[in-house]
């Protein structure tokens, strides 16, 4: 049977997936700019720095590649995270299933969808999703139009 408390699970499992690509996504740029930063002298020493280069020379066949699929895997996740042409877990699709199920995220909802007290804090905190606040979030995203198109074209 179809329920308001299965668009909630089902949003509450979107949003962990899309968290731990976006974990993931973010770790491969740290490692990306980590090596970056090791050959940098500037941020290490020049002594440090030129240890670095030598050890990632020795290695080339190793270190080129980790440095190059960082790089790529990071900037192609970024791109994914606001691909609107799919039906692909992104920002977009997130918001377009939240949209099209808003009365699934009242606080009714999430009281029957969860064991809280009426005491609870995080019961009183909860605030229901609106409209408003999607166009809040696709605005912000809107703004920023010009810097994921030339994302996406990396």
């Amino acid at each position: 049977m179809y329920s308001y408390q299965d668009n909630f699970k089902k949003a509450i499992y979107l949003l962990k997936r899309l968290r731990a690509r976006y974990l993931n996504t973010l770790a491969a740029f740290h490692i990306f700019d980590r090596f970056k930063e090791l050959a940098a002298p500037n941020i290490v020493g020049k002594k440090k720095a030129s240890e670095n280069v030598k050890i990632f020379a020795q290695y080339l066949y190793f270190f080129s590649p980790i440095q190059e699929a960082t790089r790529c895997y990071f900037f192609i996740e970024i791109a994914k995270f606001f691909d609107r042409d799919s039906d692909a877990l992104s920002i977009g699709s997130l918001l377009k299933f939240l949209e099209n199920n808003l009365p699934s995220f009242s606080k009714t909802e999430f009281i029957k969808c969860h064991s809280y007290k009426d005491t609870d804090p995080l019961l009183k905190a909860y605030e229901e999703l609106s409209s408003s606040d999607i166009k809040k979030i696709r605005d912000k995203i809107d703004q920023k139009k010009e810097l994921i198109d030339r994302l996406k074209k990396m």
